[in-house]
């Protein structure tokens, strides 16, 4: 499957002395070579490729899509979970009231945290273009632009979906402990490497 962080940050396997605009230069070394990650383990628990946690937790200091552990941004997020069964059976009320929030901090690259930030503004601008544009298309009673409007904020959703980083609760206990999933494979990699202090 192909990895698109990979592609945009990581062009080791390119051996061409074509220079990707994204690369870490010599920051990157850092995630090979340097002496072992030492990490704390008292706020989260690796159980396969997901991370336990209780709210409030800080996850490893590593970026959740590239595996860095330099440069790194915090990044403090309330994530929420509602069990399927409540919205099938009592839809959006049901859900919100069976929901359960937990507040964590992950860390991401700079890099990645600004390329994500630049999809964010694309996919806006995208939506209120697309919004004037069906404007437009109904006062100048034109089913082409109409078509053209609905292309254009498909796109922009598409741009705010990407710049979504995709962390999810997949299960809770009690609404006390958290199975967080969405990590990259960068990311666990580096952490199975990390020296876990208890």
């Amino acid at each position: 499957m192909s990895n698109w962080y990979a592609e945009d940050f990581d062009d080791r396997g390119n051996n061409t002395t074509q220079k990707n605009p994204f690369a870490a230069g010599d920051a990157w070394q850092e995630h090979e070579s340097s002496e072992a990650l030492v990490i704390n383990e008292s706020d989260f628990r690796l159980d396969g490729n997901e991370l336990v946690v209780t709210s409030g937790a800080s996850m490893p200091p590593i970026c959740i899509k590239t595996g860095r552990t330099t440069q790194l941004n915090p990044v403090k997020v309330t994530l929420s979970h509602s069990p399927a069964w409540a919205f099938v059976v009592g839809g959006v009320l049901l859900a919100v009231l069976f929901q359960k929030k937990c507040d964590v901090t992950y860390f991401v690259n700079k890099e990645v945290a600004a390329l994500h930030r630049k999809r964010r503004i694309i996919g806006v601008l995208g939506i209120i273009l697309g919004i004037t544009l069906v404007l437009g298309a109904a006062v100048a009673e034109l089913p082409a632009l109409a078509i053209v409007a609905a292309v254009v904020i498909i796109g922009a959703i598409v741009f705010l979906a990407r710049s979504s980083l995709g962390l999810a609760i997949s299960r809770h206990e009690n609404g006390i402990r958290f199975w967080i999933k969405g990590f990259d494979r960068n990311f666990l990699e580096r952490l199975e490497r990390a020296e876990i202090q208890n």
